[in-house]
């Protein structure tokens, strides 16, 4: 029963991380796209922030990715943050678009998290204003005719399918970029643009029903250059909101692994009560990383499973350990050790000397039953939050 129960588990988990994260509505520019947006912009900013930002491009290029591929899983009012309908726009009506209030919201959260030195909610904020300005740009979601014929998805590939076509801004093309002083204003700005290409794009695609033409790709070419500089532009808003000087980049790449959640203070644990160990992997700015982390107990592998729906799901894992296991343990001293490894990082292992409680012959018995019925709670839940997550999907306002 224990072996089928962690089966169970472990397929529970797997499931987790593929459902939620492949129901999506459309989203502008795809993967590729929001992260060669959000990249080029990272050239464009002033020299130490610069420097900064390029160290974790890696991970701008996950958080970028996070208000489709997280958000819309955890926040109700997600879904208008991606848009504006600009024909029927009201401010008393939020399912028109609040993309202008994201990115307000999100630019002073960056500012606050530069001001209190959280380089990870920094890195994490900047990849999200990054995903709603870029979003912006696309034609598709600045009206309320986003979706004619189906082809909203054919302009979201459209950067992907022909950036090989097209001349990237560069930042000598440019002067020093100044800061944003009313986002909302320039948001309604771009949202204006970008409509304007509209009836070019629906005559191409709807009224002469041809695939695609150049004069389109001339249009996806300005709409990704002032993607690129605009981004940049607001995260130079919040530089200059925040008025600090940026981090020195680590010089080496060490993590951290420390258990934040889980684990009572004397670590000594009940043989027959389970454990669930939060974990969070940094490195030596506190910057959450994306990776692996193993997990045993003694000699006993243990399931470690990423955080994903998480507001800031960067380097959070938790870590189970089944009553049965530390039943097997009980009356003596064991060792949890915990693993980290990623690309360019340099992996790390700590270890944790753990108490187990004496159980008696009747701890000892019931043990593996309780163990089963908490892995049962554990699915029970599990699976209904997946199941509200995706009706929530569902429901939403696909675009």
């Amino acid at each position: 029963m224990k072996k089928v129960s962690l089966l169970l588990l472990v397929l529970l988990v797997s499931s987790w991380n593929a459902p939620v994260f492949q129901i999506r509505t459309a989203q502008a520019w795809w993967d590729v796209g929001h992260q060669v947006i959000a990249s080029r912009a990272i050239d464009f900013l002033p020299a130490g922030w610069r420097e900064f930002f390029s160290n974790y491009e890696w991970l701008i290029n996950e958080t970028t990715l996070y208000p489709d591929t997280v958000y819309r899983s955890i926040y109700s009012d997600e879904d208008p943050r991606h848009f504006i309908d600009l024909e029927v726009w009201t401010p008393s009506d939020p399912n028109t678009g609040t993309l202008h209030l994201a990115v307000e919201e999100f630019v002073q959260a960056m500012a606050e998290a530069m001001k209190a030195g959280d380089w990870n909610a920094v890195l994490l904020d900047a990849g999200r204003v990054a995903h709603y300005v870029a979003d912006i740009h696309q034609p598709y979601h600045a009206t309320v005719y986003y979706n004619p014929k189906g082809l909203h998805s054919v302009l979201d590939g459209s950067l992907q399918a022909h950036i090989a076509e097209m001349t990237l801004v560069k930042p000598d093309e440019l002067g020093p970029l100044q800061p944003v002083s009313n986002l909302t204003d320039f948001v309604f700005s771009i949202a204006r643009q970008s409509n304007s290409f509209l009836p070019v794009i629906n005559r191409t695609l709807i009224d002469e029903g041809r695939p695609w033409s150049q004069e389109l790709t001339s249009i996806i070419e300005n709409r990704t250059n002032s993607a690129i500089v605009d981004v940049a532009r607001v995260w130079v808003t919040a530089i200059t909101r925040a008025g600090v000087q940026p981090p020195s980049v680590p010089p080496d790449n060490s993590l951290k692994v420390e258990v934040a959640s889980g684990m009572p203070t004397n670590r000594t644990l009940d043989p027959a009560a389970p454990v669930s160990v939060g974990v969070f992997v940094s490195d030596k700015l506190g910057v959450g990383f994306i990776g692996s982390l193993t997990a045993t107990l003694g000699s006993d592998a243990l399931l470690a499973s990423p955080i994903n729906l998480d507001p800031s799901p960067q380097g959070k894992f938790s870590v189970y350990i089944p009553a049965s296991l530390l039943a097997k343990h009980s009356g003596q001293s064991v060792t949890l050790r915990l693993t980290a490894s990623g690309q360019a990082y340099q992996q790390v292992s700590v270890e944790f000397e753990l108490d187990v409680l004496p159980s008696s012959s009747g701890q000892q018995q019931a043990s593996p039953q309780g163990s089963d019925q908490m892995l049962y709670a554990y699915l029970g839940l599990s699976l209904a939050i997946l199941i509200v997550a995706a009706l929530m999907l569902v429901r939403r306002r696909r675009r």
